[in-house]
């Protein structure tokens, strides 16, 4: 159970300007060649634990959620709902572990299922059973490769990490569902619910797990430091790690309808690659 040591321990990661209002990020409309979105990564945290080289700026995101974001940054926007036309980004192939990037959602959420020139369902293929999600090393491997196959394209590759399930922590992947319930829905044409506890965590395993996973993917995505094209880094949201919401209470992760600052900040991270320099 989380401890109301919280409020001391999570203080160090914030400073004064954490608290003043950051812009909004369309990331549609930003110059990129390769946009890296970490799931659940919080701005304060990203900034606390990334080693990597570039320029990093406090964004707002355009959603608390996944849904929230992919609708809010993929969506009709009005005339094209007037007009009946669906938005559809040719130039944009989507590397995904995350499953909510997949026909069946995306026609949920956006009316399209077919929205960008093309989707690579890493999500399904490259699953591993045993942590209940997409190792990162996967999903940069085939960043790599899609780079490759479509130098005219523009690459999203959504990682997982640091989302749960945390895979340097038998304590809190033991207490948090994993995501293979999600996955299986989605496979099976049904919208998944909010993921849910299932069992108690100490504060210092949650936050250590959470680093654990951050560390990681960042680790991962340090191999991409070699291509020649630009590479920017954000999230499709925070994360609640125990936090006090309003009208809720402590909240872990990002349940629907919560709207919080620690849900809104983001990274926005223009990583020094070989494309980048000079």
């Amino acid at each position: 159970m989380l401890s109301d040591a919280y409020v001391l321990q999570h203080s160090m990661f914030m400073s004064l300007s954490d608290r003043l209002r950051s812009p909004a990020l369309n990331v549609l409309k930003e110059e990129w060649d390769v946009l890296l979105v970490l799931d659940a990564c919080r701005y304060d945290y990203f900034r606390a634990y990334n080693t990597l080289e570039g320029e990093l700026e406090r964004r707002e995101s355009l959603g608390c959620c996944t849904v929230e974001w992919i609708r809010n940054t993929f969506g009709r926007r009005r005339r094209d709902a007037r007009l009946g036309r669906e938005r559809s980004f040719p130039e944009i192939v989507y590397v995904s572990a995350n499953p909510f990037i997949s026909g069946f959602m995306l026609g949920k959420i956006l009316g399209n299922p077919q929205p960008f020139f093309k989707v690579d369902r890493v999500w399904d293929y490259g699953w591993d059973e045993g942590w209940e999600t997409v190792l990162p090393d996967t999903v940069t491997d085939r960043v790599l490769a899609a780079v490759e196959e479509h130098p005219d394209k523009r690459v999203i590759a959504h990682y997982m990490q640091p989302h749960s399930p945390y895979i340097t922590s038998n304590e809190a992947r033991d207490a948090i569902h994993g995501w293979e319930r999600v996955r299986e829905d989605i496979k099976r044409g049904r919208v998944p619910g909010d993921q849910t506890f299932r069992g108690e965590i100490r504060l210092r395993a949650l936050l250590e797990a959470y680093v654990g996973n951050l560390r990681l993917v960042l680790d991962s995505v340090s191999r991409l430091t070699g291509l020649s094209r630009d590479v920017r880094i954000t999230a499709d949201h925070g994360e609640c790690l125990g936090e006090n919401v309003m009208n809720v209470g402590r909240v872990v992760g990002h349940p629907n309808g919560v709207h919080t600052r620690v849900l809104r900040e983001v990274p926005w991270f223009k990583m020094r690659t070989r494309g980048s320099e000079g």
